[in-house]
């Protein structure tokens, strides 16, 4: 009788040490998946206020070169270049931010990757064999002797 407690406990011990264990694992990854998620949300905010940022300066630039080429009396050619530099400078400073955001989402999901990776994680055939070796030391403690012959 003793036997069967033993056994059932351990095998029971084993069981839930393994449900403990995965559901702190899963604990981990859930606040590891929101941090990324969170980091990343304002990565982009700070992408948007940027770029909004680079456009609103290139349209007042814009601005201050045709009211300049207005009173200077300047048309044509000239001020079209002007505003053709503007729009291409605007352009690499959005392709920059555009390309400073991706890297660091690259970095995040990177972060992300290696956080997971240390998670410890329960193991099932460790549990498989504490659960066998229950069973097997409850066999043997059960088993009849063999009567000498």
């Amino acid at each position: 009788m003793m036997c069967e407690i033993t056994a059932a406990l351990t095998i029971g011990s084993a069981i839930l040490g393994y449900m403990g264990q995965q559901d702190q694992a899963e604990q981990q990854q859930e606040s590891i998946n929101q941090e990324t998620k969170v980091r990343n949300e304002e990565l982009r905010r700070s992408q948007a206020s940027q770029m909004e940022q680079v456009s609103l300066e290139a349209l007042k630039n814009r601005a201050k070169a045709r009211v300049a080429a207005g009173e200077a009396g300047v048309m044509g050619n000239s001020v079209d270049a002007v505003e053709n530099e503007i729009r291409f400078n605007e352009g690499q400073d959005l392709a920059n931010i555009n390309a400073n955001t991706s890297s660091a989402i690259r970095g995040s999901s990177a972060s992300h990757q290696r956080q997971s990776n240390q998670i410890s994680r329960p193991s099932l055939i460790g549990t498989g064999l504490q659960i066998a070796s229950a069973a097997n030391d409850y066999r043997v403690r059960t088993k009849a002797p063999n009567p000498k012959k």
